[in-house]
């Protein structure tokens, strides 16, 4: 929701919408047929460690987020990058939330890098100005945010199906408690 909210895109965007169609690769190429819209995965977003300006301070954590499809009758990729740093409060801070979740994928190819404490400690020297965090190769192709599914042990992630979006509603009718009438 975080990033809705700070990129001003369609849920579409971030999450699978359900096209039905078949991706032919993330290479930058466009066939109309095939493309699909694909959920916001790992190779779409750059986690960097930034050397703070002020002397003594620890280092800053930002990340960068490519979203190239867009909505429109031209439907060739423009590559947008939206960038964020750390914010003050935790809750607002989108750095944050990707950061968990690439923790807890184990997506992080940097070795001891497995809890968020070496992010936050790390001390970059001159003439490091900033430092690139590297996702594990196969971890690319992943989504970001995946549904729920239900399995032996309860309710558990999804390894690779994409949340998916809901028309309004039906999420109003569900957030509202109301019998989902929808799903007959």
């Amino acid at each position: 929701m975080l990033l809705l909210i700070y990129t001003g895109c369609r849920p579409a965007k971030l999450v699978d919408a359900a096209k039905g169609k078949i991706a032919i690769g993330r290479d930058q190429t466009y066939e109309d047929d095939n493309w699909d819209d694909e959920s916001l995965c790992y190779e779409d977003i750059r986690l960097w460690i930034v050397r703070n300006p002020i002397f003594g301070e620890r280092d800053l954590l930002g990340i960068e987020i490519t979203l190239a499809h867009h909505k429109g009758a031209d439907r060739k990729p423009k590559l947008t990058i939206f960038l964020f740093h750390e914010e003050a409060l935790p809750i607002l801070c989108p750095v944050s939330h990707i950061l968990a979740i690439a923790i807890r994928d184990n997506a992080i190819k940097v070795d001891g890098f497995i809890h968020a404490e070496p992010f936050f400690t790390s001390n970059l020297q001159d003439p490091t100005k900033a430092v690139l965090v590297h996702w594990k190769l196969e971890k690319l192709k992943i989504p970001i945010f995946r549904q729920a599914v239900w399995t032996f042990d309860g309710l558990s992630t999804s390894e690779y199906k994409a949340f998916v979006t809901r028309p309004l509603p039906i999420t109003l009718t569900i957030l509202t408690g109301l019998p989902d009438l929808h799903r007959n």
